[in-house]
């Protein structure tokens, strides 16, 4: 640890903690004024549900990226010591440099603002500032870096020009209970969860195996809050070495769990239809996001893209041997599949608590869509981007994609997001506004719920001022 003073540590974890400001985190990032489609509330059960219908999407204000470029790092070109294989995750920093974390090698990459690498941090290892597996990187308040470490058993907390500023072990020593971040709290507390953590068994013939979802206060032992399906698995038999077992795998096109802090709440999706539910730090839903939108099915084509690539990544150079490659190979083709695409392939939250979720992305796809939600559930805007990239963070008015050659050389680009056009006649428009603002007096039940257990609120607004948003602390 960074400080010999247990206390003096705690309070370094709990500042670092603070979720971040969206005027901090994006400085010189434009917000985007779109006229939002208004979501219908209705309460069922005590849990006020927030839904739209199959053609809000249409009605939604098109989003498309602007034809420049801000910025590109890695590619072909770019410098060897800044290998991008193996990094997924990316911090947009709020002087326009970009971190991200590379598996491979175990080390952060920080780039600046003009694509350059500027730094890199850490490497494979138990001691100070080294790493051994990584679950996912997320941004706090101050620039600052979280990861949590399960190879390790350690929490820590880096900033791109220092290092390793603050690390501490994970709750009570468990190597199970939690492996990724989801995001911070008011109050310093960190929100954890396990999902897209294999479980080596189904249990009760339960086909999807719960992932938790905890809460980390900044002293104290982590609380889970809940338990949500995750991956579905499907049992098959190995024969590795003649040596036959059966193994729970997941099923190809599987849906999982999908975990991040939005505003104060924690939203949940685990694909049963395009649904988010939102829950309090105490383990309550007291609202639900819903689309009725229907899911891809999987074609043939989409099976056999799968596969083949795949099995050319199985068949690639490894730094170790496989152990039965004919047996890996075997495995990979008769894997089983799901028979629909899940609903959507990823959830992300942009610093002025925009939440973002990009609809399923199918091998072969040559485009992909995602969906902007404001706080009341209200649709900001339907972006929809042509290429063969994958997105992995979004800002205010951006959004970091990544995408890979034929050779497998990775690169980012960050792209502004414009307004191609406004929604067509016929729409639910509500008052015109930015990602933030207006309609949030339809979450009045959630914020009373909110009361009950405890839950940080903001005053009304007097009449005639700009309303906050909701249930922000």
């Amino acid at each position: 640890m960074l400080h010999p003073a247990r206390v003096t540590l705690l309070g370094l974890v709990a500042a670092l903690a603070v979720p971040t400001s969206p005027a901090a985190a994006q400085r010189g990032q434009a917000t985007l004024v779109t006229t939002p489609v208004l979501a219908r509330q209705r309460v069922e059960g005590g849990v006020t549900i927030l839904e739209h219908d199959r053609d809000a999407f249409t009605r939604a204000t098109r989003l498309s990226l602007d034809a420049s470029v801000v910025t590109v790092v890695g590619g072909a070109g770019g410098d060897p010591a800044y290998d991008l294989t193996g990094a997924h995750q990316v911090v947009l920093l709020s002087d326009g440099r970009l971190a991200t974390f590379a598996t491979v090698g175990n080390k952060f990459l920080i780039f600046g603002a003009d694509g350059r690498g500027q730094r890199t941090l850490g490497r494979t290892g138990q001691g100070p500032g080294e790493f051994m597996a990584v679950g996912n990187m997320i941004g706090l308040t101050g620039d600052t870096l979280f990861l949590p470490d399960p190879g390790n058993n350690r929490l820590n907390w880096v900033l791109a020009d220092r290092g390793v500023v603050a690390s501490r072990p994970r709750d009570g020593g468990s190597r199970s209970h939690f492996e990724n971040a989801a995001g911070a709290l008011p109050g310093g507390r960190l929100v954890m969860h396990s999902s897209g953590v294999l479980q080596s068994e189904v249990r009760d013939g339960n086909t999807r195996p719960p992932a938790s979802v905890v809460v980390l206060p900044p002293s104290g032992p982590a609380r889970e809050i809940a338990k949500i399906p995750d991956f579905e698995l499907a049992m098959v038999e190995t024969r590795y070495r003649g040596r036959p077992r059966i193994v729970a795998t997941p099923m190809r096109f599987s849906r999982s769990a999908h975990v991040v802090v939005w505003d104060t709440l924690i939203a949940t999706a685990v694909g049963d239809g395009y649904r988010v539910d939102l829950w309090t730090a105490e383990g309550r839903i007291v609202s639900r996001l819903a689309v009725s939108a229907p899911r891809r099915p999987v074609t043939r084509s989409m099976r056999a893209i799968a596969v083949e690539a795949e099995v050319r990544r199985l068949l690639g150079p490894h730094s170790e041997g496989l152990v039965d490659a004919k047996e890996s190979e075997r495995l990979i083709r008769e894997q089983p599949n799901a028979d629909s695409l899940p609903p959507f392939s990823s959830v992300f939250v942009s610093p002025d608590k925009t939440l973002w979720i990009v609809d399923a992305i199918a091998p072969g796809d040559t485009s992909w869509s995602a969906t902007a939600f404001r706080a009341d559930g209200a649709i900001v805007g339907r972006l929809r981007v042509s290429g063969s990239t994958i997105p992995v963070a979004f800002g205010n008015d951006r959004v970091v994609v990544r995408s890979e050659d034929a050779d497998g050389i990775v690169s980012l680009a960050v792209r502004r997001i414009t307004v191609a056009r406004a929604p067509r006649a016929g729409s639910r428009p509500g008052p015109p506004g930015s990602f933030r603002g207006a309609g949030w007096a339809v979450l009045a039940p959630v914020r009373r719920a909110a009361r009950e257990v405890g839950a940080p609120v903001r005053r009304v607004a007097r009449r005639g001022a700009r309303p906050p948003d909701v249930l922000t602390s």
